[in-house]
């Protein structure tokens, strides 16, 4: 994957998070899986569709998969143990 080649592609979900990848910036693990999915489409240049490879390990989070995993956020220590305590 090429700045050129990245910066020529239509706007779409990962275009910018392969572009701050390129210039070296560090990546979530969300912006990562839009950055793969963008590059493994072909830069979406034939459109913005699911690409229905559902052997693939992101497919679940692939962000035009009509059935998409939402990222489960982690929750602090604090959170954590007001909700324990909440439970007793």
């Amino acid at each position: 994957m090429n700045r050129k080649e990245v910066e020529q592609a239509p706007v779409s979900v990962g275009r910018t998070q392969a572009l701050r990848y390129i210039d070296g910036e560090r990546l979530t693990m969300a912006e990562s899986i839009q950055a793969d999915c963008f590059e493994c489409m072909g830069f979406y240049k034939d459109g913005r569709v699911d690409c229905t490879c559902k052997n693939c390990p992101l497919y679940p989070y692939m962000e035009y998969n009509p059935n998409r995993r939402p990222f489960v956020q982690k929750k602090s220590v604090e959170q954590g143990q007001a909700i324990t305590e909440g439970v007793k």
